[in-house]
């Protein structure tokens, strides 16, 4: 694949932490505490992401003359990659040392190289591959792709002209010329590279995305919507389609249809066609996905020190992969160094600014850090991008409970209950609000439907007792509190209050 990837897939699924909020009224209700958050990610083959720094190593394989001996040393770090990794690794490149004069061993190891994102030494693979067998329009093609992710879209622009005029019939070449073309707003030549890989590949719903954002570009909404209709009528579910319709309804003024349709597409990673070419190019990342995956258990876990552990490791490979330093920074949110969790989340919004998620989990760093105003803002970013995202209402309505803006937190707080019913979170945040705006019987509503959502909340048990007691139904109050007490017997707090009532007041 060939354009600059802005999103990455991942095996396994993302955790997302927001910070401690508490909240004192009167005889202190519970505030919000930490809650984790999970979001199931969908495994998609991709090519390597977006690298905007120079790659970690500097030392690369040097095209073959005469000798093996002219092949650079291995990597010096590739003691610290799984087993799997090295040695694949090792095997190629002993291959390429038997055989230099061979292209095929030569584009083979550069795509050992690129699977584990030592991208200089596989882009210096396939320029080998390419002058031992210009005619093998393949190799070519993968540096081009290579060139892409490594941010000089110039090269790669350079690559794809002379594979599609020597194979024209391959429609993902076609793709990945468009998009560049695309992207440096030559619009007529995209359109052209797009029809191309309509006609080739008219059963797939991406070619039809593409070219309605050449019409998006030119302004030619209605035109962009009727090519998104013939992509969802492929892929009824595309969320690419769904989001690029939601910014055309937005152009077009047509507010609540544009919220529903970024709603099912928030966070879309961009529509590509099937490339048989690169899926082999990706095979071998499976070992970093695996141990992605094994860090994100140890997360859910609460294992913080072999999350960490994994998820460094995972960085020394991918370095500008946005849902690991999402990841990254999460752990070490839950270990309390902000300025890592900070730094790391910077780097993914650089990388990838359209990712709300990662405004999400900034707030939540930005606000442990008791830099409230810019955790809102972060907050209001991530909710720009995602208005169907309820998670990002959630950080919002955080982030302005703790500027003592309650009625507006009330608001997100309804609106992240309204997209995400099933979290006692979001209900937890609407009683509270409830309860600073002085409305307790809606408020204790709002805690009992927490308690029908998660029984074991000793904060709304706690919450609702102390609500009913101060409305003089202390019968009632103290059951609860008995029961918040059962579910939490240390909780001094609980014992406090249970201890102001007299065993025979019941205020009826």
């Amino acid at each position: 694949m060939l354009h600059r990837r802005r999103a990455v897939a991942t095996v396994g699924t993302e955790s997302y932490l927001f910070p401690t909020l508490v909240f004192v009224v009167g005889t202190a209700l519970f505030g919000l505490g930490v809650r984790r958050y999970v979001n199931s990610t969908t495994n998609t083959l991709a090519t390597t992401t977006v690298a905007t720094s120079a790659p970690r190593v500097s030392s690369i394989d040097q095209p073959a003359t005469s000798s093996p001996a002219t092949i650079a040393p291995l990597p010096a770090d590739l003691a610290r990659a799984e087993p799997a990794v090295a040695d694949e690794i090792r095997s190629r490149r002993q291959a390429v040392e038997d055989n230099p004069e061979d292209a095929a061993l030569w584009g083979q190891l550069g795509m050992a190289y690129e699977a584990h994102e030592y991208r200089e030494r596989a882009r210096a693979c396939f320029s080998r591959a390419i002058e031992l067998d210009p005619a093998l329009t393949r190799w070519r093609y993968h540096r081009a792709a290579l060139t892409v992710s490594m941010g000089d879209t110039v090269s790669a622009e350079n690559d794809l002209r002379r594979v599609v005029a020597e194979v024209d019939d391959y429609a993902p070449a076609q793709e990945g010329l468009g998009l560049i073309l695309l992207e440096h707003n030559a619009l007529a030549e995209a359109r052209e590279c797009f029809d191309r890989v309509v006609q080739l590949r008219p059963e797939e719903a991406a070619g039809y995305v593409h070219i309605a954002k050449v019409e998006f570009a030119l302004q030619r909404y209605e035109r962009a919507l009727e090519f998104i209709s013939q992509a969802l009528n492929r892929d009824p579910k595309l969320p690419a389609a769904h989001y690029l319709q939601g910014r055309v309804y937005q152009e077009l003024g047509r507010a609540e249809e544009a919220e529903a349709a970024l709603a099912r597409g928030h966070d879309a990673a961009p529509a590509r066609i099937i490339d048989p070419w690169r899926i082999q190019a990706v095979r071998s990342r499976v070992t970093q996905s695996a141990q992605h995956g094994r860090a994100l258990a140890a997360m859910q876990s609460g294992d913080l020190k072999t999350a960490a552990r994994l998820l460094e490791e995972v960085l020394v490979h991918k370095p500008d992969d946005v849902d690991v330093l999402n990841n990254i920074a999460i752990v070490y949110l839950r270990q309390g160094q902000t300025n890592k969790a900070r730094r790391h989340l910077q780097h993914a919004r650089t990388l990838m600014p359209e990712h709300a998620m990662t405004y999400t989990n900034l707030s939540a760093v930005l606000m442990r850090q008791g830099k409230i105003a810019a955790s809102m803002n972060a907050a209001q970013q991530a909710v720009d991008l995602s208005p169907g995202n309820g998670r990002a209402w959630l950080s919002l309505a955080l982030a302005q409970a703790q500027r003592e803006q309650y009625a507006a937190a009330l608001e997100s707080f309804r609106r992240a209950a309204s997209l995400d019913a099933r979290d006692p979170a979001t209900h937890t945040g609407v009683g509270e609000m409830l309860v600073r705006l002085e409305r307790p019987e809606a408020a204790m509503d709002a805690f009992r439907r927490v308690i029908a959502l998660d029984p074991t909340s000793v904060r709304a048990h706690y919450n609702l007792g102390i609500l009913l007691i101060r409305a003089k139904r202390v019968a009632e109050g103290r059951d609860v509190l008995l029961e918040a007490q059962r579910l939490d017997p240390n909780n001094q707090r609980i014992r406090d209050a249970l201890s102001k009532l007299t065993p025979t007041s019941d205020g009826e």
